[in-house]
């Protein structure tokens, strides 16, 4: 399951998703961003985060030691898709 939120600066939407994966979670992570652009067709990249209602914690690199590098987004949940967020949110995660 999946929701999307639009990024207030860019009104970019953006798909989030429950993570999987090892680093995320040891990193404190719990979502997956679904970053889509224009390269040679459509491309995609993962960023790791943490959503709340109205801010995302958003992972964009790592540093020399293996830690997270992240910046703040403001973002905007439709009503119906804050509901499905709290619902995937209280989904323990699972490490791939």
């Amino acid at each position: 399951m999946f929701v999307e939120f639009k990024q207030k600066e860019t009104k970019r939407f953006f798909e989030v998703r429950l993570t999987s994966d090892a680093w995320a979670i040891g990193q404190g992570f719990k979502f997956e961003i679904v970053v889509k652009y224009a390269h040679n067709g459509l491309a995609e990249i993962i960023r790791f985060a943490n959503i709340k209602k109205t801010v995302a914690t958003v992972a964009i690199d790592e540093d020399a030691s293996g830690n997270a590098v992240t910046e703040k987004w403001p973002i905007v949940f439709t009503p119906w898709a804050w509901i499905n967020m709290t619902e995937i949110s209280a989904a323990p995660a699972e490490v791939n």
